[in-house]
C-alpha cells in the first residue's frame, strides 16, 4: 500500500506495529485493548530506536 509517490530511502523508514486483541464481544460491540508501537533507524547504524509505544486498554467498536 502506498499513501504517496514520494520515494523514501531506508534511513528515512519508520517501522510500525499494530496489535489489537479482542477480549469480548457482545452482539456487535467489540471490547479489544490496542497496542501501537514504531520505530525508525538511527542515523549512520544498523538499528532502529523505539520512538512510540502506547497501550490503549479501552476500545470499543
Amino acid at each position: 500500500m502506498h499513501f504517496t509517490d514520494h520515494k523514501y530511502s531506508d534511513e528515512e523508514r519508520i517501522e510500525c506495529n499494530y496489535i489489537m486483541t479482542v477480549n469480548s464481544l457482545n452482539g456487535n460491540r467489540f471490547d479489544a485493548t490496542l497496542q501501537v508501537q514504531y520505530s525508525r533507524p538511527v542515523y549512520n547504524s544498523n538499528y532502529n530506536l523505539l520512538v512510540l509505544k502506547v497501550l490503549d486498554k479501552d476500545v470499543v467498536f
